[in-house]
């Protein structure tokens, strides 16, 4: 009801400016472009109007989208701090729990700044852009006025809204760096206020990226102002602002009385979510039980149990190869046995008929006529011969051959 009282009471006093602007402009053009100029006025009054109501709109809209962000990112603490199921969770839940949480309460008082600055921003940049263009172009033609909106209109348009908003970032206290530029530039994390800090510590964990005990201490740092103050007192300084070695010494020191050792390690090995931290980081509990294991996340589950099924793919595919091994082994080995069974069936078949060993089958000579070293060979006696087994056809002609051989000699 206030933020509608407080739109109201703006656009009242818009209405009012606007009046004795136009005035004005009225007054000080010369007495031929009066109907003209009247003319023109109430139309861009109906305009800024109508774009005053869309701006509140759009902000509003803005506002709400992320109301539901912030509930959404929050929801598993909210559902465990109020005993309610995750999916009946509310966005009156999430204000409810910001009035009793500071980091919560603080991501919604940003929220609502935030909404009121563009808003504001965009008012004050629309009525500068058409006074401007009406004080100018007032006695113009329809074209020439339409030609100076574009011209003259938009460029002072984005110049105020720029400006505007940036000093109304600067007196609110939302000026602060993006988590891109944190993310490149980490020294930069204390000037974030504590919800950015957390969306940064959760942007850093779910990049696979390793949260240090000074990153978690510097939220701390932040979300306590009588720690900073201790801080201050005993080392001579602000936390950020220390040197390595004091943040080192001072990290030792106060780090064991938040558990911050433990508290990081959780967070590394998943156990508990970014978002305790909302609550750790005041003395409170949220409610959400501890993971018993590492890894027990959703994410990590199915990751456990893709490389479960590549490892049990892979001892198939070398069982299989060993069995495929021996397989191919045992046809080698069977192709060499049938090998050498034939290759002794047909030896058997090419020695049929041959005599036996006492008798072997005699060589033929070489030519004497090339041997001239050679002694010349000696008649054999001539003796009875023991009875000649059946010989084939191929034995009876070599034994003839042998007996010619004998009587030329």
């Amino acid at each position: 009801m206030a933020a509608h009282g407080l739109l109201f009471n703006t656009e009242e006093f818009l209405s009012k400016f606007w009046h004795k602007v136009t005035q004005s402009a009225v007054g000080l053009l010369g007495s031929g472009a009066r109907k003209q100029t009247a003319a023109l006025t109430k139309s861009l009054a109906l305009g800024l109007g109508a774009n005053y109501i869309i701006d509140a709109y759009l902000s509003y809209r803005d506002f709400k989208f992320e109301e539901e962000r912030l509930k959404l990112f929050f929801e598993p603490e909210i559902a465990a701090k109020l005993g309610k199921t995750a999916d009946s969770v509310t966005a009156d839940d999430l204000n409810a729990l910001g009035r009793d949480n500071p980091a919560i309460g603080e991501a919604l008082t940003r929220n609502k700044k935030t909404a009121w600055v563009g808003f504001g921003a965009n008012v004050l940049a629309l009525t500068a852009a058409v006074v401007a263009t009406t004080a100018i172009l007032a006695s113009a033609s329809t074209f020439m006025i339409i030609l100076g909106s574009v011209a003259i209109g938009f460029p002072i348009f984005w110049a105020v809204d720029k400006a505007f908003e940036w000093v109304g970032k600067k007196v609110t206290g939302l000026d602060e760096p993006s988590l891109k530029e944190v993310s490149r530039n980490p020294s930069l994390q204390h000037e974030l206020s504590v919800p950015s800090q957390i969306h940064y510590l959760e942007n850093l964990r779910n990049h696979r990226q390793t949260i240090s005990q000074e990153q978690v201490f510097t939220l701390f740092v932040k979300a306590n102002p009588d720690l900073a103050a201790a801080v201050e007192s005993r080392y001579g300084g602000a936390f950020a602002a220390l040197a390595d070695d004091k943040r080192a010494q001072a990290i030792m020191e106060m780090g064991p009385r938040f558990d911050l050792e433990n508290i990081t390690q959780d967070l590394n090995h998943r156990l508990i979510r970014v978002q305790e931290l909302a609550f750790i980081s005041s003395g409170r509990q949220s409610g959400v039980q501890k993971l018993e294991t590492p890894h027990a996340t959703e994410l990590e589950r199915l990751k456990s149990e893709l490389v479960a099924a590549n490892q049990q793919i892979g001892a198939m595919a070398k069982e299989h190869a060993g069995h495929l091994k021996d397989k191919v082994h045992e046809g080698a080995q069977t192709l060499k046995e049938k090998g050498q069974d034939a290759i002794a069936a047909a030896k058997e078949k090419l020695h049929i008929g041959k005599p036996a060993a006492e008798n072997p089958v005699p060589e033929e000579p070489q030519n004497t006529m090339q041997q001239t070293a050679a002694p010349e060979p000696q008649p054999e006696p001539m003796m009875s011969r023991p009875p000649q087994p059946v010989l084939g056809p191929q034995t009876e002609m070599v034994a003839k051959r042998r007996q010619q051989q004998v009587i030329q000699l």
